[in-house]
């Protein structure tokens, strides 16, 4: 999630979210009730056209204006004992950057999801000490400080923010090239534009 210009909006990637389904942002599990969801509404696509052949080229890139009190938890629950741990969501302040060279970064997602007994059961992947070794277009090459384990091994990680060493989203997560050892992430700040439009557009709606 991320603050921005008054609104609160919540960033993805287009291969994720533009498969067909009602998209929801998971609050808490209430013991007894199930899962709270939020829906979130359609998204937003992006596509960049060449002025000169008229090409078209669709960005790996979604986002949509949430409600701003929005603030899901985290929650690691024991089947058996309950409620272990629980910590709420923290949206980026306006903290977007570009990578460099000298930089760190690090992501978190989580993979093997499902659910078993009304919870969505997930394993989560930390994978840190990446370097940013180039862009592309819009998508940002970092490389892993270990040989690439599998796509298997990160499925499930995309749209997860890449960040740096003082928290700022550099990137989103796209896909991984096991030929590189290579993560590839969409940059937020080269479509930063597409944000102000929409925020402009709420503006003129209200």
């Amino acid at each position: 999630m991320l603050d921005y210009r008054g609104q609160r909006f919540l960033m993805s990637v287009a291969h994720v979210t533009d498969k067909p389904g009602n998209w929801a942002v998971e609050l808490e599990y209430e013991p007894g009730r199930g899962v709270r969801l939020w829906q979130t509404g359609a998204q937003n696509f992006l596509a960049e056209i060449e002025v000169d052949s008229g090409k078209t080229r669709e960005i790996d890139y979604s986002y949509v204006i949430v409600d701003p009190k929005l603030s899901p938890l985290r929650q690691v629950i024991d089947q058996e004992n309950g409620l272990v741990t629980e910590t709420r969501a923290r949206a980026i302040h306006a903290e977007l950057a570009n990578p460099t060279p000298e930089g760190r970064y690090g992501f978190c997602g989580y993979v093997r999801s499902g659910r078993e007994n009304h919870l969505f059961v997930t394993e989560e992947r930390i994978c840190d000490a990446l370097t940013w070794v180039g862009e592309d277009n819009g998508i940002h090459s970092f490389k892993l400080p270990f040989k690439h384990p599998g796509h298997a091994y990160f499925k499930g990680c995309s749209g997860a923010p890449i960040i740096d060493q003082d928290g700022r989203v550099v990137a989103l997560v796209v896909r991984g090239v096991e030929a590189g050892d290579l993560v590839l992430g969409v940059s937020p700040m080269r479509y930063l534009a597409a944000l102000d439009i929409e925020v402009e557009r709420q503006g003129t709606a209200e």
